[in-house]
């Protein structure tokens, strides 16, 4: 719980005005039910994620939720410093030699769900853009160079997500957890959105 308070004091949201639309939506939701919340304040960073606590909150098959519960370590291949890598002669493709990182799921639930042996599932969720779930295709050797940046960027955040994502099932399998990416269109098909 200490690295999770760390997380959340170095990475506080920054609450957002109306008149700013377009930007995203962060703050700290305050739950109707707070007797069902695990883990402190649910922090959102994007209008998903309130919605999806708001669901979370009103659904009497959620049995108790929490957000941003748990750290899970994570080798993160886009904070590569080559320049180390070079002086020390490491292989910068190598995995054991990219920086751990903590990777914090969005959000835990633990739901009913009379098909499961103990009567209910422990899942830990996060909410992501489709794109960013889908590997980027490069763009042609001709594009222009916000083109090209703009692949490289979303490349760094494929290989990042596919990581942390990586780990974040490992770990849930140790732990009797399910992982699920929800996006706009999962939101979508349960109604959130």
């Amino acid at each position: 719980m200490a690295d999770i308070a760390a997380y959340k004091k170095l990475h506080p949201p920054k609450p957002v005005l109306d008149k700013d639309s377009g930007k995203p939506h962060q703050g700290i939701y305050v739950p109707r039910h707070p007797e069902k919340v695990v883990g402190g304040q649910i922090v959102y960073r994007s209008g998903w994620e309130l919605a999806f606590a708001r669901w979370c909150d009103d659904n009497p098959g959620v049995i108790e939720w929490g957000g941003e519960p748990v750290a899970i370590q994570y080798r993160n291949p886009s904070a590569i410093n080559f320049e180390e890598c070079r002086k020390v002669g490491a292989d910068p493709m190598n995995p054991l030699n990219w920086p751990i990182n903590n990777y914090y799921p969005d959000f835990y639930l633990k739901i009913r769900d009379d098909d499961a042996e103990s009567g209910e599932r422990r899942l830990l969720i996060e909410i992501k853009p489709f794109y960013q779930t889908e590997r980027p295709i490069p763009p042609p050797s001709t594009a222009k160079l916000n083109e090209q940046k703009r692949y490289v960027n979303s490349a760094k955040t494929y290989a990042t997500n596919k990581q942390k994502w990586d780990s974040a099932i490992k770990w849930c399998n140790l732990h009797g957890f399910e992982f699920k990416v929800y996006t706009e269109i999962t939101l979508q098909k349960l109604g959130i959105i």
